[in-house]
């Protein structure tokens, strides 16, 4: 069986990133972003530890472009880690050609992208 690394904390939050992550989930499910928010699933894709299990997938509702926007938001926040993005929001997202959506929108923010902001303004301040 092949291992798969999953996200990965960056150095910005510490002792905080757990409770960011969980809030962000939180905030994801009741946005209707993500189809359903089960907490432990979640954490773990979050852990920077690797899995074999096939199941550990959300599927993402919203436009393709603000989830791999929500992501590199968070790498560019030093929240979590860049390391091998493209091939975790595949995975972990169902999301195909990561890679090739976000360069559609760059430099620019990717429309309607405003929603993603205020979700991680709204969990960064309720820290």
């Amino acid at each position: 069986m092949k291992r798969i690394p999953t996200f990965s904390e960056g150095s910005r939050l510490d002792d905080n990133y757990y409770v960011f992550i969980k809030a962000l989930g939180i905030e994801l499910e009741k946005e209707r972003l993500i189809d359903k928010y089960e907490q432990s699933t979640w954490m773990y894709i979050f852990s920077g530890l690797d899995t074999f299990l096939e199941s550990e997938q959300f599927i993402w509702l919203g436009d393709k472009n603000h989830c791999i926007y929500l992501i590199d938001e968070l790498v560019k926040m030093n929240i979590i880690n860049g390391k091998n993005i493209n091939s975790k929001i595949e995975r972990f997202f169902l999301i195909k050609n990561a890679a090739q959506t976000r360069y559609s929108y760059e430099p620019r923010k990717p429309m309607g992208s405003e929603v993603i902001d205020q979700i991680i303004s709204r969990v960064l301040n309720s820290l």
